[in-house]
């Protein structure tokens, strides 16, 4: 199904379709966790949108964040466009029809099994930093270590003034930005800067990574490299006396992937500002396929 929907939004680029089939990341993470669905919802949530039906992105923004948090981060995307097109009724549609959608899953569950329902978010304000995220990189060089509180923190308000940046950029930019530009660079940042970051969570970013910048050769790339992440971790943690790994070779491996990361959001950005080609207008005559009822 995400394939299906990442083929009607890819329009004349039909072969950029490929880049999410081919993932290394899919054949290694998607059967991992619950993130496919969540993914399904969030790319179903960007068809919507580009047909022009903001409350049923809305709708499916809402599912997805019932599955994972991050389809949330479209919310975003929308904003950015609504306040610079002028689409204020089409986003508050789909923050309502978010919101609505949201409570109706969950608070049924919520009231039913409160414990079980709060879990999640207990376990995510106690538990540290994840083995592949910069905070355990930063740790098993120095010896510094972080408290969850210091890590709750500090990694939501880097998420929020990257966001803060991404709109200021979005607003501002030479060129109205696309919706898949937006999406990429926001979900890159969370990803970056949360404390946790368990291997098939760089699953979310196949398909934003695909339709922002379908440079093949480097999506490909790094989508490898963060697929090896996974393996080398495991390696590493049966312990050097048990012929594991050392840490250094698992920390290449983690940086090489965030550099990656990190340069495909510079090349969005100078593709947003104009200063490179933009693969994805240049195929539909200037116009973003994403944008629909944000445009």
């Amino acid at each position: 199904g995400v394939l299906y929907m990442v083929y009607l939004l890819v329009g004349n680029r039909t072969w950029d379709t490929i880049l999410v089939a081919a993932s290394p990341l899919v054949i290694i993470h998607a059967f991992s966790n619950w993130d496919i669905p969540s993914i399904a919802f969030a790319v179903g949530a960007l068809l919507a949108a580009a047909r022009k039906r903001p409350a049923v992105a809305g709708v499916l923004i809402g599912l997805g964040t019932s599955f994972k948090l991050w389809p949330l981060f479209l919310l975003g995307a929308f904003l950015v466009l609504a306040a610079r097109n002028r689409r204020w009724p089409q986003f508050f549609y789909a923050l309502l029809a978010a919101a609505v959608t949201w409570i109706v899953v969950n608070a049924p569950v919520a009231l039913k099994y409160p414990e079980a329902w709060r879990e999640f978010f207990r376990l995510n304000q106690e538990r540290g930093a994840e083995w592949t995220t910069i905070y355990s990189v930063f740790t098993r060089n120095t010896g510094v270590s972080f408290s969850p509180e210091f890590l709750n923190t500090f990694s939501l308000v880097a998420f929020l003034a990257l966001c803060a940046a991404i709109a200021v950029l979005g607003l501002r930019s030479s060129r109205t930005p696309r919706m898949a530009e937006l999406v990429y660079l926001i979900v890159a940042a969370f990803l970056l800067f949360n404390k946790v970051w368990s291997p098939q969570y760089s699953l979310w970013l196949v398909v934003p990574a695909a339709l922002a910048l379908p440079r093949w050769r480097l999506v490909f790339s790094w989508a490898l490299v963060d697929a090896l992440v996974w393996p080398l971790l495991m390696w590493h943690m049966l312990g050097t006396d048990n012929k594991g790994i050392p840490h250094e070779l698992l920390d290449v491996a983690i940086i090489s992937r965030d550099a990656l990361i990190i340069t495909m959001a510079v090349l969005v950005i100078r593709q947003m500002c104009g200063k490179t080609t933009d693969k994805v207008r240049d195929a539909h005559a200037g116009r973003d396929p994403l944008a629909g009822a944000f445009a």
